[in-house]
C-alpha cells in the first residue's frame, strides 16, 4: 500500500485478530501490531505523518 508516497505494509497475523505493519522511511523501519487491519493501517499512516511532518506531500489549500 502506499500513503503520501511511502510504500507500507500490512499484513495478518497467525492469530485471530493480529495484524502487523511495517513502514520503510529515510529515518529508519517503524513497525507495530494491532488488533485490526484498519487500526494497523491508520497506525502504519501516522508513523509515516510523524516521520514527514505535516506539509510534505499535501497540496496547499487558497481560500
Amino acid at each position: 500500500m502506499e500513503y503520501r508516497g511511502v510504500e507500507y505494509r500490512v499484513v495478518q497475523g497467525i492469530k485471530r485478530g493480529f495484524w502487523k505493519w511495517s513502514v520503510e522511511i529515510a529515518t529508519g523501519k517503524k513497525s507495530g501490531t494491532s488488533g485490526s487491519k484498519a487500526a494497523a493501517m491508520a497506525a502504519a499512516e501516522r508513523a509515516i505523518n510523524n516521520a514527514l511532518g505535516p506539509d510534505r506531500g499535501q497540496l496547499s489549500r487558497r481560500t
